[in-house]
């Protein structure tokens, strides 16, 4: 099942915050790593609330929506790689690509913001 594929602003028996912290659960892997697709799934979640609050936020749902998608992106383009966020970020720190404003780890800097 592909998490944010699935993602969408309908949370039948109970608000956003129920379902995302039911969600949250599944975010680490056994061994404590932040697992992308999951991840994924909650930010998407989440990014419905911005609804909520009308056009006066339509720029910061625009700008976390896009962060999301670069994230989406990267890791579509290989789930086993990017499995973790971690791997990401060590890639693009070895790449020296970390600082590049379209990178992965900075989209990942201003999502978690």
């Amino acid at each position: 099942m592909r998490w944010f594929a699935n993602a969408g602003c309908d949370h039948v028996g109970g608000t956003v915050f129920m379902v995302s912290t039911e969600e949250l659960k599944h975010v680490r892997s056994e061994s404590g790593e932040i697992l992308t697709e999951p991840f994924l799934h909650v930010c998407k979640g989440l990014l419905c609330l911005l609804d909520d609050f009308g056009p006066s936020l339509a720029f910061v749902k625009t700008d976390v929506g896009g962060n999301i998608e670069k994230l989406e992106s990267k890791y579509s383009s290989n789930p086993k790689e990017f499995g973790c966020l971690s791997c990401m970020v060590n890639l693009e720190v070895k790449s020296k690509t970390v600082k590049n404003p379209s990178s992965c780890t900075v989209a990942l800097l201003w999502l978690t913001r």
